[in-house]
């Protein structure tokens, strides 16, 4: 989905230091991080960013942001550009440049 600097989907950045840092960023780190904050989704940015935010705040999660128009005229999730590999796991994405992958967050 499209994030941005000024408007962040999820507005909370969420720190890693207990968790390796930035350059030990993955997936299962990212919601274990967003876990122990009580983030109910968690973003993932640019490789090494990771962000969250609680199911009870008024966050910028829009269908205009998450749909894409393909050439057919369709509108189609989006992945294009979230091609960032994970600073702690190269097998796994996270974001991308203005591209952040959210994940619901139960644990």
């Amino acid at each position: 989905m499209i994030d941005s600097t000024s408007s962040r989907t999820l507005p909370h950045i969420v720190s890693l230091s207990d968790y390796g840092g930035a350059s030990n960023v993955t997936l299962e780190n990212g919601l274990r991080a967003c876990s122990a904050k009580s983030y109910t989704w968690c973003g993932f940015e640019y490789g090494q960013e990771v962000y969250g935010v609680t199911e009870y705040e008024n966050f910028n999660l829009n269908m205009s942001r998450m749909l894409a128009t393909t050439d057919d005229g369709e509108a189609a999730m989006i992945a294009a550009g979230c091609n960032y590999k994970c600073t702690g796991d190269s097998n796994q994405a996270c974001g991308g440049s203005n591209r952040i992958l959210v994940y619901g967050n139960d644990g």
